[in-house]
């Protein structure tokens, strides 16, 4: 059976599924995102953003990367979450910054933005009187490409579903894969480290 197969049927989903990268890919994609974003920036305000701030898991590898990228000194991490659904669907943050964005220019990073509600929930939240930052410009390492809220910088842009390696279905989708005998394909996608934690050996 094909890996698609497979994690279609694991993550009971019919659209189109992205597994691009393994931890190294991710990074190396962010770095030249970076690179971008640092010449783009310099560009139009003529100094580094003061502050660079992750959303969740997969917002805080990012944000790390860019941060040694770009030669940003100060890192925070937010955490949001969807709540309700329909028109009733709306974003919170539910753990807040350790640390300030008042007046500062700010980057804000998400791993992937399907729709952009939460990117630009989240800036506006930053903007906003309480927080005070000077600027938010956004940063996504894949955006859909029907986003309402199209983030300033991106790395890719897909129609489908991406499962990001930093992702709790990676280890549903090794293991699936494993007992499919799909051995070389798991090999190639992921690293061994990601392997032995989802089937508790190195190689299958």
């Amino acid at each position: 059976m094909p890996l698609d197969s497979v994690v279609n049927k694991v993550m009971k989903c019919n659209d189109a599924l992205y597994v691009p990268w393994n931890m190294d890919a991710a990074e190396k994609l962010t770095r030249k995102l970076g690179k971008s974003i640092l010449e783009t920036y310099i560009k139009e305000k003529k100094e580094l953003p003061g502050i660079i701030i992750g959303i969740g898991t997969g917002g805080e590898y990012l944000a790390e990367w860019l941060k040694t990228e770009m030669g940003i000194h100060e890192k925070l991490v937010l955490t949001s979450q969807e709540k309700g659904s329909g028109e009733q669907k709306k974003v919170e943050v539910v753990c807040d910054l350790n640390g300030s964005a008042r007046n500062k220019y700010v980057l804000l990073v998400i791993d992937v933005a399907d729709t952009g509600e939460t990117l630009s929930f989240v800036k506006k939240y930053l903007e906003g009187e309480e927080k005070g930052a000077r600027s938010v410009t956004t940063v996504a390492l894949a955006c859909k490409q029907k986003n309402v809220f199209k983030p300033d910088f991106y790395g890719m842009e897909v129609k489908g579903r991406v499962i990001v390696p930093w992702g709790e279905e990676i280890k549903e989708i090794i293991t699936e894969s494993y007992k499919k005998g799909n051995f070389e394909t798991i090999r190639k996608l992921f690293t061994t480290e990601e392997i032995k934690a989802a089937i508790g050996k190195e190689q299958p």
